[in-house]
């Protein structure tokens, strides 16, 4: 009875996703807009294309939050 009840207290981890379609990478980087995430892809920001979709990749999410910290923080 003791192992079912720790496999209900550790649920399954689901592996990292590598790439965000457009829509989730806008909710990823807290809610910017549509438009806002394809004017950046537009201007050089890392993205993936399949098709007709587009995709952008964590790191690339990562990397420009962590550049919007440091600019903060210069200006500070």
């Amino acid at each position: 009875m003791s192992g079912s009840l720790e496999a209900a207290e550790a649920p399954a981890r689901k592996p990292e996703q590598a790439l965000y379609s457009v829509t989730e990478a806008c909710v990823y980087l807290g809610g910017i807009s549509r438009g806002t995430l394809f004017k950046l892809i537009q201007t050089g920001f890392p993205s993936v294309r399949q098709g007709r979709r587009v995709y952008v990749t964590r790191k690339a999410l990562d990397n420009y939050v962590e550049s919007l910290e440091n600019m903060s923080f210069d200006n500070q």
